[in-house]
């Protein structure tokens, strides 16, 4: 059984069930923009892209004008909106409300059609963690140092892009460290490389989703920080990858991934 949910800024969920029924659905499809070149009688494929879909739904408000009133004030007042849509697999498309019709109201119901325009491709969320634990000893030293530094420490993961393009990376990195990297590999080669020169035990984190890029250190802006020789908006490829977390000291920290795997349609 499929489910359609939509979600606002705040986290707030209305359900397209119960008191609301879909009755018609379009746009769930694949779109594409290709662009193409010429040569004499033939054409050859130069390039994909994929524009602002739109998808269109029959809604039954069975509650008449207050059920129509009630979801009118939750989408028009959304800044942000989020569709989700529910299967075997739980997929999210980022939205934006374009119009919706208002019908006369029959035994006690209002027939609308609402129209929303995709602003990304359908996408899942998968959320994964590498740590790396101390190896630290009872041993004592005569002087004391803040962290034990350790080059070589580290943690793996291996993982598997299931989506049709790169996926998108936040990480959150909570823990001692000593400019720490975060790598992926694919084939033994790689392919992309997070590096942040900081020492301390703040928070780290970087977003490589497009519309909201950001590298920070405890809430605060960390651009500048970044190694500007490194790749460092992660994107993971198509396929298996190995992804390697060096906090840069023998103390324990963890890295938590969060990976959004995109699909043309579902």
């Amino acid at each position: 059984m499929r489910t359609l949910k939509l979600i606002n800024e705040y986290g707030q969920v209305y359900e397209l069930t119960g008191k609301v029924l879909i009755n018609g659905i379009e746009g769930l499809g694949i779109s594409r923009e290709n662009e193409y070149l010429l040569f004499k009688d033939r054409y050859s494929l130069a390039r994909v892209s994929h524009g602002i879909g739109e998808i269109s739904l029959g809604l039954v408000f069975l509650e008449g004008y207050k059920g129509y009133k009630d979801f009118v004030v939750f989408i028009s007042r959304a800044t942000k909106l989020l569709l989700q849509y529910k299967t075997n697999e739980t997929y999210l498309c980022k939205i934006a409300f374009k119009e919706i019709s208002k019908g006369e109201i029959s035994f006690g119901s209002i027939l609308s059609n609402l129209i929303i325009n995709k602003l990304t491709p359908w996408f899942c969320e998968y959320e994964y963690s590498i740590g790396v634990a101390s190896t630290q000893s009872n041993k004592e030293f005569p002087y004391k140092y803040a962290y034990i530094y350790g080059t070589n420490a580290k943690g793996t993961l291996l993982m598997t892009n299931n989506g049709d393009a790169d996926a998108y990376v936040s990480l959150k990195i909570v823990g001692a460290v000593n400019n720490p990297r975060v790598v992926i590999n694919k084939n033994n080669e790689i392919v992309g490389t997070f590096r942040l020169f900081y020492e301390g035990n703040e928070i780290v984190s970087m977003s490589s989703v497009p519309e909201d890029e950001y590298i920070k250190i405890a809430d605060e802006n960390a651009y500048q920080q970044q190694d500007f020789t490194c790749k460092n908006f992660l994107v993971i490829p198509k396929g298996e990858s190995e992804i390697v977390f060096y906090p840069g000291v023998n103390e324990g920290a963890v890295c938590y991934l969060k990976v959004e795997e995109s699909f043309e349609g579902v």
